[in-house]
Parts: C-alpha cells; structure tokens; sequence
C-alpha cells in the first residue's frame, strides 16, 4: 500500500466525510457537542443536589412521581406544539424555557431553601409513615431540587434526543448516517470529556459550593445560547443548500396523518419494529437503573459534601468522555466490518459483564469482608459499580445512540418523528420508572437500598435476556428495510 493510499485509508477511518458535507455537518457536531456539555454537567448537578440532601433512596421516587409525569406533559406539549409550529420554533421554544428555569433555580430557589422547603411538616409526615417512605417525604421535603432534577433530566430526553437526534434523523440520509453518526457521537462524547474536566477546574476557583453553583450556571446559560444560535445556522444553510429538505422538517406532525399521542403510542405497539427500539431504550434504561441507585447509595457515604461529591462524579463524567470518545472513533469500522446487529449487542454485554461482576461482589461482602487481591469486596463492589456506569454512560453516548437513531431512518418520516418522540419522551421513562417502582415496593419491605440487592440482581439478568433478543430481533428487520430502501432508491432503480 502506498503512501497516498494509506493516507486515503486513514482519512476515510477518521473522517468519511465528502467536501460539500461539510457545510452541514461541522455545525451539526458542534450543535451536539453543546447539547451533551450541557446535559454532562446537569447530570452531575441534579445528582449532587439531591443525593447530598437526602440519599439515593429518593431517586426511585423522583423518577416515578416526577421525571415520568413531567416527560409525559412535555411529550404531550411538544405533540400539540407540534400542530401548530415547525420543528425550528418548538426548539426555541423548549430550549429557552429550561435555560431559563436551571438559571431562576441557582440565583434564587437554592439560596432560599430553608425558606421555601416545608422541613417541619416533612418531619410530621417522618414520624407517622413508614421508614419506606423515607425517599417519598425527602422528595416533598426538598421539592425545588427535586424540580430541578426533573427538568435537567427533561434536558437529555427533549433536546438531546427528540429535537436535536429527530433534526439530525429529518436531514440525513441512510447511508449518511452510517458514515457521520460516529462522528456525532464523537463531538457528543467530547463534550462529556470537557464537561468533567472544565467544572472541575472551574470549581477550583470559587470558595463555596454555592458560588460553584453560579458558575455553572452561566456556563449552562451560555452553552445553551450557543446551541440556539448554531441550530438557527443549520437551518439557514439548509434552506439554502437543500430547501426541498427544509420544508420536510418544518411540516408539522400531523399534517398528513392526524394522529393524537396516544394513537401514536397505540400504533407504537402494533409496530414490531418500533416495539423492538422501545424495548432497547426500556431495557437500558432499566438496567442502568437498579445498579445505579445501589453504587450511588455506596457512594455517597464515602462523599457527603456536595463540593466533593460533585468532583468525584465530574471524574466519573471525564471518564465517560474519554472512553465514549474512543468508542466513537471506531464506531465506523465496527458498522462496516460487523454490521449493525453485532455494533448493538455491544451494549447489553458490556453492561450485563461488569453488573455481574458488581452485583456479585456486592452479594459477597455481605457474607464475608476477607480481603481480596488486599481489597475488602465492598471496595471491589464499588469499583465495577463505577466501571458500569462508565460503560453503560459510554456506550449509550456512542454505540447505543449511534445504532438506535440509525434504526429510525429506514421509518417513514412521520412514523419516523412521531415514534421517536413516543420512544425517547416515554419510553425511557418507563425503564427507569419501571426499576423505580421495583425500588419502591422493595424498600416498603425490606426498608433499605443495600436490602433490595438481591432481588434487582434476578431483575437486571432477565432483562438483559430480553434486551439481547430485541436487538437480535430488530437487526433482522433493520437489514431487510435497508435492502428495500436501497432497492427503491432512485440511483438503483436508473441502475
């Protein structure tokens, strides 16, 4: 192989894009780099609020009785929204709102906390219900963290995945995406990477956690200008490169097909196809949730101070960043070498190995703390807990983004919209609210978090079985839309 030739090779490793792409999708990378920056450091705020406040044991509250309901009326708004706006307003729209929220709750409802959370009736309700339902009263207790949890956690599920993801689906073709969706989800993972390094950094500079607090919040504020402002530049450079495109993303759901939400989610199971992808996104979800309640729960007893907790999770994000970001350079390779069936089992068996590994080690110190290789089996424990949620965040960033919005493309382009916003907008709901509600029922039980492992264990097995057997499943239908789709095409039908 010559010297051009390997150049040639490289650069189509590294970037197998042509020269009049370009225009379109630099902005775009850009456009989901700021999304994620902004969405890494929510993560990592929402969790630090309300873990330090009152445990991991209100986490499978907040998700049932607040993130559910709230990803249900924004997905109904956005429907409605939908009706009436093009899909370039919507996203002013809802963008603007939350920037505006996570700004009013740093600069005034977290400074007047002890003022506006009700502590003396949370302490009434404390002493009359059970020690299960410890996690639902710190939920009432503390309402505006969680409010703010819920709506940073509205951030990943509306702009990120419906008007971000459903944007870049309306505009990019199949065999587009299988040659620029790594590359998002490079600029994607990036974002975690600086993400975790630059709050650190910046925390550095301030001398208490509430002027930490400030800080991030016009980072945010900023970041999530810049988004509007290169959203708005896409727009106009498709307008005038490809405006036939444009008028297909600005046509209104519904428009062809009045089909209200729940007839969406009706028709959403009577699809296999689409029943398949909720099935991915309900499986992930769920799984990542049972283990991420107990690391966290273990983890937050070594890290009480929400300054360290933050930096300690911040490392967590950097460590996503970095190994999400190689997984997207290869992602490319991984979709022409091992097709897209073999790139999603990825996933699942990364996250079933290490969850075996930290759930078993977790069942095990609780037989005995003899050391291991000098380590307790507790600190083994938390070690895979944190390796999980490194890959699980990784993955979901690179390879399970990447396949997953591939598999929308094939889709006619109202069933395309409309089924992404019911998957992404509920569907990921139901897997967390699904763990969530196990959690709950648990802890009336058994009264503790470290109690309920080893029945989520049993959970988190089965349904990595199904998880396996959707994607199976869905890689067999993908490939055979794929081949009509190609075989429709006008350039083959003039072949």
């Amino acid at each position: 192989m010559s010297i051009s030739q390997k150049g040639n090779y490289i650069k189509s490793f590294l970037w197998p894009v042509h020269k009049h792409e370009k225009r379109m999708l630099i902005p775009m990378m850009i456009m989901m780099f700021l999304a994620c920056f902004n969405y890494s450091i929510l993560r990592v705020l929402k969790d630090t609020i309300v873990i330090t406040a009152s445990g991991a044991k209100v986490l499978p509250y907040i998700k049932v009785w607040g993130v559910l309901p709230g990803a249900i009326i924004l997905t109904y708004i956005f429907a409605k929204l939908s009706k009436r706006y093009s899909l370039e307003k919507i996203f002013f729209m809802i963008t603007s709102t939350l920037l505006v929220f996570y700004t009013l709750f740093v600069w005034v409802l977290f400074p007047l906390q002890e003022v506006i959370h009700p502590h003396q009736l949370a302490d009434t309700l404390s002493s009359y219900l059970p020690k299960g339902l410890e996690g639902f009263i710190a939920l009432f207790r503390y309402w505006s963290f969680t409010l703010f949890y819920i709506l940073a956690e509205l951030w990943s599920t509306m702009v990120m995945g419906v008007l971000c993801w459903g944007f870049i689906n309306q505009v990019t073709k199949l065999e587009q995406s299988k040659r620029f969706y790594g590359l998002l989800g490079i600029s994607s993972n990036l974002a975690a990477l600086v993400a975790g390094v630059s709050t650190n950094y910046l925390a550095s500079f301030s001398s208490s956690w509430n002027s930490s607090l400030r800080i991030f919040s016009v980072v945010l504020l900023f970041s999530g200008f810049l988004l509007m402002l290169f959203f708005k530049y896409i727009n106009l450079t498709i307008s005038k490169d490809n405006p036939e495109i444009l008028q297909t993303v600005k046509l209104p759901i519904g428009k062809k097909k009045k089909m209200k939400l729940k007839e969406g989610l009706r028709y959403l199971f009577e699809s296999k196809y689409l029943l398949y992808i909720a099935v991915l996104v309900i499986a992930y979800n769920l799984s990542i949730n049972v283990i991420e309640v107990v690391w966290k729960d273990i983890t937050h007893r070594s890290y009480q101070d929400p300054a360290a907790f933050n930096h300690y999770m911040n490392n967590i994000t950097t460590w996503i960043g970095l190994i999400s970001l190689i997984a997207s350079v290869c992602i490319p390779k991984w979709l022409s070498k091992l097709g897209w069936t073999k790139t999603a089992l990825l996933t699942p068996l990364s996250m079933i190995v290490t969850g075996v590994c930290f759930f078993s080690f977790l069942l095990f110190h609780k037989v005995s703390n003899s050391l291991i290789f000098g380590f307790t089996p507790l600190a083994i424990a938390i070690f895979f807990g944190a390796a999980q949620y490194i890959l699980s965040k990784a993955a979901k960033y690179s390879v399970f983004d990447a396949t997953k919005e591939m598999a929308f493309i094939p889709l006619d382009p109202d069933l395309r919209l409309k089924g992404k916003a019911a998957i992404d907008g509920v569907g990921s709901r139901l897997g967390k609210s699904g763990s969530s509600l196990l959690f709950q029922s648990l802890l009336f039980g058994v009264g503790s978090i470290s109690a309920c492992v080893p029945f989520v264990s049993v959970v988190f097995l089965v349904v990595g079985v199904f998880w396996i057997s959707s994607v199976r499943n869905l890689g067999k239908l993908f490939d055979q839309k794929s081949v009509d789709e190609t075989q429709d095409s006008p350039l083959s039908a003039a072949s």
